[in-house]
């Protein structure tokens, strides 16, 4: 009898012929195929940690599970080393899945670079090379692409389509359901009709679970207000809920307390359903997304059960998660919450409304206060003198990030004698001032500013810092409530200060790269603009690992900011600004080869052969002592030529 890919791997791992097992296991992940955890965990963890693709089959199952930090380290590491093995199917598929991650735990810009590049490379390969997973993401995060609106169905059909090819049909029918759900309340009729059949088909043919189309369902019927076909759709599907695999079994749990609330369900059967999805981790879920539908839901369990504080307070929280990520039409989902809360209690909920009862939802209700995770942080008597500063006196100042943190006065000098009393500080109004909205999720926050320390540690530690930063808002910009921490999220209050430097440079740049294709001269006129704007970003952090990337994306933004520039001035007959702008970039990226090849040739064609012959020995030695490394051949070639 045939054995089964199992036996063969254990039987394998039996005998110590670890090699054969890892063989056996890599085809199988090169096929495609789903390997079980189980398998995986029986290798010897150093053997796991060196085939990128078995910690890329790791990282899947861990995506179909839900452990989205977990697969998205996997991923990282996996990266690496398909590229490095010159895998790059395998390399797509890690990239996408990697995009995909970052997308749904609210880290847009980290997975816009990945986009571009999937874009790029399909542009050059063919999109018939591509494996599903490529399409699949792209049509994921599409809005940070600035893409049609119409081109997400096309994406998800390829995706569809390349599954297809590849013989695997669940994954297949995995996409149209996305596709189904993601965009359940904007999808035409005709459009969703289409695609509900072809999943339907699908789960007749035993695909898929039985009880995902109608999983679909109850989405887009809850999404249009049909609360009778939300209900009947979710009995449907909650009595398969086996056949719900995650994320589906908690958006189906979402929807029933949407719905139950919208039925007028009694205040203890809403708390119930509460409570069982509490007790599933919806409240640490790492899914930006799911975080929304979970806090809308206990908006609407909060405003049945009259809790309008509680119901506001799920409001603001389902607006910071709007602002970590593409998640389709959040806007308008937010604005029906806001009509409904302003129907429910009229003006009195957006002025704090009713007491806190602990209804479900009711984050700053007994529950909440018992755990001790949220708080407002309160300013102290021990700020000193500059704690003390009036809102009149701190009137036009601003942040400045580049060139190091600091409080900045209108007239463009800066505040003296900022009690910052700890790095920390400083460096968590930083990371509140760069992330999305000024608003980040706690857990994450405090797990990339202590990363050292333990739960109950690093807890303290995050309290102290930002009862310390709330002071030293306080006496600074004169804002006495400058920070906030509530509900899972610590943000600063919106409006508590103007763009700062570093958001004015993004900004810029975004703008000039947009525009780019289409008008280069006025995308050249937003490159000068930045240009001068640009610094070492917190330089007084160094060992902010959090930090690290985006700095370097910074760094790589300035120099293709110069190059532009430096190439344009070329063209102008500007010889003196393009030679400043190519030195400019060499300064800033001194083992960059490109940049010292493209002065090296802007030199020869003027005559300066010697003064390139200098830029070349001074590459030479850089990659030499640091690299251990020597120029192309190109580079000399040119300085030959």
């Amino acid at each position: 009898m045939k054995q089964t890919l199992e036996q063969r791997v254990r039987a394998a791992l039996a005998d110590n012929r670890i090699e054969e097992a890892v063989i056996q296991l890599e085809n199988e992940a090169l096929l495609r195929r789903g390997i079980a955890p189980s398998l995986l965990s029986a290798l010897p963890a150093e053997r796991l940690e060196a085939s990128p693709l078995l910690r890329l089959a790791q990282a899947e199952g861990m995506l179909r599970r839900g452990e989205l930090a977990e697969a998205g380290a996997r991923l990282e590491g996996a990266v690496s080393g398909l590229a490095a093995g010159s895998l790059n199917e395998p390399m797509l598929v890690a990239l996408s899945l990697l995009a995909v991650v970052h997308i749904r735990t609210g880290q847009p810009h980290e997975a816009e670079s990945i986009l571009r590049f999937l874009l790029e490379e399909r542009a050059h390969g063919g999109g018939e090379r591509m494996p599903g997973e490529v399409p699949w993401a792209l049509a994921i995060g599409h809005s940070l692409l600035l893409e049609d609106e119409a081109d997400v169905l096309r994406e998800y059909r390829e995706a569809v389509a390349a599954f297809d090819r590849a013989g695997d049909g669940e994954r297949a029918a995995l996409a149209l359901l996305e596709a189904l759900t993601r965009h359940a309340g904007e999808l035409p009729d005709a459009q969703w009709s289409a695609l509900r059949m072809s999943l339907g088909q699908r789960a007749a043919l035993g695909r898929i679970g039985a009880a995902l189309p109608h999983c679909a369902d109850a989405v887009r019927a809850c999404r249009r207000g049909d609360t009778a076909g939300a209900r009947a759709a979710l009995e449907a599907c909650l009595g398969r809920r086996e056949g719900l695999p995650c994320p589906y079994d908690r958006i189906a749990g979402v929807l029933e307390l949407a719905v139950a609330a919208r039925e007028g369900a009694a205040p203890d059967a809403l708390a119930r359903i509460a409570s069982a999805l509490e007790a599933r981790g919806l409240d640490r879920e790492p899914d930006i997304g799911l975080r929304l539908d979970w806090a809308l839901a206990r908006l609407e369990a909060a405003a049945a059960w009259g809790d309008a504080a509680a119901a506001e307070a799920m409001l603001a929280e389902a607006h910071a998660l709007a602002g970590f990520g593409p998640i389709p039409a959040s806007g308008e989902r937010l604005a029906e919450a806001r009509r409904l809360l302003d129907r429910r209690f009229g003006q009195a909920a957006g002025d704090g409304g009713a007491a806190d009862s602990g209804g479900p939802g009711g984050s700053a209700g007994t529950a909440d206060r018992a755990r001790g995770g949220d708080h407002i942080a309160a300013a102290g008597p021990d700020g000193g003198d500059v704690s003390r500063a009036g809102a009149d006196d701190c009137a036009g100042r601003t942040i400045k990030l580049f060139g190091g943190v600091r409080f900045v006065r209108e007239d463009g000098t800066d505040v003296p004698g900022v009690r910052w009393k700890r790095t920390k500080t400083k460096e968590l109004l930083l990371y509140l001032l760069l992330s999305p909205r000024r608003a980040a999720l706690r857990e994450q926050l405090v797990a990339d500013l202590f990363p050292d320390a333990d739960g109950d540690k690093s807890d303290n530690r995050f309290y102290v810092t930002s009862h310390q930063l709330k002071q030293v808002i306080a006496g600074c910009l004169g804002e006495a409530q400058g920070i906030v921490v509530r509900e899972g999220f610590a943000r600063l209050k919106e409006g508590l200060v103007p763009e700062t430097d570093a958001e004015r440079y993004e900004r810029l740049t975004d703008a000039a790269v947009r525009l780019w294709p289409i008008d280069r001269g006025a995308a050249l006129a937003l490159y000068e603009e930045a240009v001068p704007l640009y610094g070492a970003l917190a330089p007084e952090l160094p060992y902010a690992d959090w930090l690290l990337r985006l700095r370097e994306t910074q760094l790589e933004r300035q120099g293709e900011a110069l190059r532009r520039l430096g190439e344009a001035a070329a063209a102008a007959g500007d010889a003196a600004a393009a030679e400043s702008r190519m030195r400019e970039r060499i300064r800033l990226q001194p083992l960059l080869e490109e940049a010292h090849q493209d002065l090296i040739a802007f030199l020869c064609e003027r005559g300066k052969r010697s003064e390139a012959e200098d830029i070349y020995r001074q590459l030479e030695r850089r990659l030499g002592s640091e690299l251990g490394a020597a120029p192309v051949a190109r580079t000399r070639l040119l300085l030959e030529g």
